[in-house]
Order: structure tokens, then sequence, then C-alpha cells
């Protein structure tokens, strides 16, 4: 696959981690190469500066959503490995050419030493005040019929869980989730599959029902952006 004028063989390499990543190595390297992007596309001057950095960032997405979550990552692993079994002279080569990935592991590794104590102690937290709040959170969700911002923005007050401790557990920037909770669309990444990542990790922080928070909100999202199209991308 090419991005960005880069060939690279797998999702593994998008990203810039081993092929034995831990899931938290795969979020940091998300946040680190999302937050590039980011920059990257504040600074465009021209549109297709904004849809290169745009189809750059869709890509990311989609690899960090297939590599972060454990059914997607085995489901992957095996296509690699069927692809492995019978690899073409070409790749070969460019394997044995590669050393990046050793490179990759252990700058990786020296980088996150310092942030998974701190990591692990906001998911704690968080898990915590979960546990803490199941019952009263559960008799309210008897009463949502559809999942916005609004609704989600009680939810976590209810839970007495910060915005800034979604975004570290999350690798979501803060502006992202609070135009989220405000429903404020235009604010949000103008592709669907941004949006749909961002919701969809939301709500697994909160322990809320993945699959029906999404698909109430992107349906939302979807709906206001045909009707007032966004100008930029982020």
């Amino acid at each position: 696959m090419s991005i960005h004028g880069k060939e690279y063989e797998n999702y593994y390499q998008v990203l810039n981690v081993p092929t034995d990543a831990t899931t938290e190595q795969i979020r940091q390297a998300y946040k680190k190469a999302s937050e590039k992007i980011q920059a990257d596309a504040s600074e465009a001057h021209s549109l297709f500066a904004n849809e290169e950095n745009d189809q750059i960032l869709r890509d990311t997405t989609k690899a960090y959503m297939t590599l972060v979550d454990p059914t997607t990552r085995s489901q992957y692993d095996q296509k690699l490995k069927q692809q492995q079994d019978s690899p073409s002279p070409e790749s070969n080569n460019q394997s044995n050419e590669d050393p990046s990935h050793a490179g990759a592991s252990k700058s990786n590794g020296d980088h996150l030493g310092s942030h998974l104590t701190q990591r692990s102690d906001i998911r704690n937290r968080i898990s915590q005040k979960n546990k803490i709040s199941r019952q009263k959170v559960n008799e309210f969700l008897a009463s949502v019929e559809t999942y916005n911002g609004k609704t989600l923005r009680e939810i976590r007050k209810m839970k007495s869980i910060e915005l800034e401790e979604i975004a570290q557990e999350t690798c979501i920037r803060q502006m992202y989730l609070i135009a989220i909770e405000n429903d404020d669309y235009l604010k949000l990444p103008s592709a669907t599959v941004y949006v749909k990542s961002f919701v969809n990790n939301y709500a697994r922080c909160l322990d809320l029902p993945i699959e029906k928070v999404t698909q109430d909100y992107i349906h939302n999202f979807e709906q206001k952006r045909q009707n007032k199209p966004a100008k930029g991308i982020f």
C-alpha cells in the first residue's frame, strides 16, 4: 500500500510499530502519527495539501482501528500469515533489506516507558468510576432512545469522568471530545471514518453500548453534514 508517496507492506508499518506491539504501543503510535498529520493539515496552504492529509489520516485511522481491536487484529494477522506463507522474491528482498522493525521496536519501547504508569493509573481510575456509577447510569440508560452529544455529556458527568481523562486514555484531542458532546459537527473531521473512530473510543471508555452509540451519533453527524457541508478538513 502507498501512503503519501511511501510504500508500506502492512498496517504495522503504517503505524511504525513491530508486529508484536502491545495495545499501548499501538495507541501511542497512532496518537503520535495523528498529531503530526493534524499539525501538517493546519499548516497546509492549498486544497491539494488538505486533501492529501485527509487521505493520510484516513489510512492511518484504518490501520489503528484494525490493530487496536483484538478481534480484527487477529483476523488481520491471519491474513498476513497467509500472505507470508507464499512470499514473492521481491517481498523477500525488501524484508531482508529493511531493518526498521528492530529500530522501531526499541524506539517505541524507550518512548513509552515513562508513560505506562500514568496511563495505567488513568485507566484504572476510569474503570473504578464506571463501576461505582454503573447502577445509576443503567437506570438512566433505560430511558435513552438515541445517543447524541448532550446525552453523552450527561452520562460522563454522572460518572464523574473528566474530558482530560478520556483524552489521555483514548488519544483523542480534547477539542474533538468537546465538539462531540456539543454536537458541533463542523468542528469535527469531515470524513465519517475519523468521527466513527472517535465516538467508538469515547463509548468504549465510558463503558457504553459501543455499536448503538456509534450508530446513533454517526447517523446524526451524516445528516447534518449533508445539510451543512464543512469547508475544511479539521
